[in-house]
């Protein structure tokens, strides 16, 4: 083999392997925008998710509070209905006992009367007696 034989070897090897890098280099950029853009793909879909998932949380916050609220209005309602239930029943038996006592002061002034008669009497036939 010749000079000029092993030269062009060597220059078809230095060429052969400047392609070769080339290629590569060329399929190593490619490959590393495709997943470059692959990636912010996955985090614009990503952020999709976590703005639906946050307004979901939202809206289920608002419906829980909604019910909550509601809950507490009922009981505060039935709450509300057994005090006046309770006042009711407290005005109905005050007013049976008001109406009680005026009956027993009635009686007895009825009964006071009648021991005064009685005492009138007694004293009207006392009188008769010692009269006689």
């Amino acid at each position: 083999m010749d000079m000029s034989t092993v030269a062009s070897l060597l220059a078809g090897l230095g060429v052969g392997a400047f392609g070769l890098f080339a290629v590569l280099k060329l399929t190593g950029q490619k490959t590393l925008l495709s997943a470059e853009k692959e990636a912010e793909k996955i985090i614009q879909r990503a952020k999709g998710q976590v703005a639906k998932i946050e307004k979901d949380a939202s809206q289920r916050a608002k419906d829980f509070e909604i019910r909550a609220r509601k809950n507490v209005e009922v009981e505060l309602r039935k709450e509300k209905q057994k005090i006046q239930n309770v006042e009711i029943q407290l005005k109905e038996r005050e007013s049976k006992l008001e109406r009680e006592i005026k009956r027993r002061e009635e009686q007895l002034g009825q009964k006071a009367k009648e021991l005064d008669e009685g005492a009138e009497r007694a004293q009207v036939t006392e009188t008769r007696l010692q009269d006689m």
